[in-house]
């Protein structure tokens, strides 16, 4: 009876432990989910800020054509 007492008890503190580390990574995950969507964001405004000049003499072009 006591070695079945030793390997549940053993059981459960694995079990918690792999709970424990779960909660962890996906924490990591959603912090990493969270800098990507921040990125991408950043990257976006930079893009259509270096655009932007580049579009306005386009606009301007066109206008002139038409």
């Amino acid at each position: 009876k006591s070695l079945e007492i030793h390997f549940q008890t053993q059981h459960e503190a694995t079990v918690k432990d792999m709970r424990e580390k779960f909660v962890k990574v996906h924490e990591r995950n959603d912090e990493l989910e969270k800098m990507i969507i921040e990125e991408r964001e950043e990257r976006l405004r930079q893009t259509d800020e270096q655009l932007r000049p580049i579009r306005e003499k386009l606009q301007r072009i066109i206008r002139i054509i038409l």
